[in-house]
This record gives structure tokens, sequence and C-alpha cells, in this order.
């Protein structure tokens, strides 16, 4: 009976240990992208808005987490538009403003007949558009 115990507490101390991972489903990640991307809900107002409507709490760090595998999955189609933007002869562009966590940003797109291009820069200047499209506007030019 002793050996019997002992592995029981063994194994009820093992269990202790152990950290279960918590996986959300295609539809609560399609889901928290969809708020992000099109609504433009902050992380603080997503994680909220899981909590009270869904019951399910969600932190914000795991929302980056999540939202940082989709930019990844998004990457390709990402590069394709910029380069359809590129090789476009007519290309126009604009910068708008936004605060980000109390400072100054700005959202610049590229934009032909078909695609838009969007980049998020802290630069209102032309850094941004060396980085993004130099190489382009100087084979024109």
């Amino acid at each position: 009976m002793i050996k019997i115990e002992y592995i029981h507490i063994f194994i009820y101390k093992s269990l202790l240990r152990l950290q279960a991972t918590i996986s959300y489903g295609a539809n609560i990640q399609a889901t928290i992208a969809y708020i992000h991307t099109r609504q433009y809900l902050p992380f603080e107002r997503m994680s909220e808005y899981f909590k009270d409507v869904c019951n399910l709490p969600i932190p914000q760090g795991t929302i980056c987490n999540l939202l940082d595998g989709f930019a990844l999955k998004a990457q390709p189609a990402y590069d394709l538009i910029a380069q359809k933007v590129s090789n476009e002869k007519v290309v126009g562009t604009d910068e708008t403003g936004i605060r980000v966590n109390g400072k100054n940003g700005w959202f610049w797109t590229w934009q032909s007949r078909f695609v838009t291009f969007v980049v998020f820069s802290k630069n209102r200047g032309t850094a941004t558009i060396d980085t993004n499209f130099l190489q382009v506007f100087m084979m024109r030019f």
C-alpha cells in the first residue's frame, strides 16, 4: 500500500507542475484578425470584448501573438501587393496621421487602379518612401 500511495502522490505533485497550454480555434482566431484589421479595435478592448461578450478571457499578449502569426501568413500577399504597386506606371500616395500609445504615427498608402499598399511609419517624411519604394522611383527618373 505504501508504494501505491507514493506513486499517487508523485503523480499528483507532477501534475501540479504542469501548465496547460490554451489554444484557440480557427473561428476565434479569425474573429481576432477581423476585429483588429477591419474594426481597428485596440488589444485592451478586444480582450474586454471576448471576456464580457463571449465569456472567454484572452489576454492582450495572446491577441498580439495570434496577430503576429497572421502577419507571417499574410506576408507573401503583402509582398505581392507591393510588387504590383511597384510595377504600375501611375501610383497615388498619401499619408494619414494617427496616435499610437500617445505618440504620432502615420499610415502611408500607395495605390494603383487595382491594389493599395499600406505601411505604418513613425516618419512623415521621405524616409518612409525611401524605405518602401526608393528603388522603384529611382529607376523611373
